[in-house]
């Protein structure tokens, strides 16, 4: 069977960078995408955490799922706008992060995707 992996992924600038890099050489296969994490490129960093931070005063109750996603972490809003971006193909997309679940389920319900969270961790 043959398919095409594409990772989309946050890169941190520090004790893990190197780590990350190590890992997409060692798996070549893969496609990635990087998004970063840190504060460069600032505006949309500074933009994402901004609305972040305004959800964060408003009651929970108030928001709908998409809100709620973007309150729980401000790289939601940077990975959802990633993903509008992409015109590719997949048969599955699978969110590993609460941040990540919204955006995922989102992107492939609009595209006739399956789509599974996968926690890993304590959350």
């Amino acid at each position: 069977m043959n398919f095409k992996i594409l990772v989309i992924q946050f890169i941190f600038q520090g004790w893990s960078c190197e780590l990350t890099k190590k890992l997409m050489f060692k798996h070549s296969y893969v496609d990635f995408i990087n998004i970063s994490a840190d504060r460069s490129p600032f505006y949309p960093w500074f933009l994402s955490s901004m609305f972040n931070l305004l959800l964060r005063v408003i009651p929970k109750g108030f928001l709908n799922l998409k809100l709620l996603s973007y309150r729980a972490s401000n790289r939601s809003i940077l990975l959802y706008h990633k993903l509008k971006k992409l015109t590719n193909e997949f048969n599955f997309v699978i969110a590993h992060t609460p941040g990540a679940f919204h955006s995922a389920y989102n992107f492939a319900s609009k595209n006739g995707m399956k789509c599974c969270e996968c926690l890993v961790g304590n959350y």
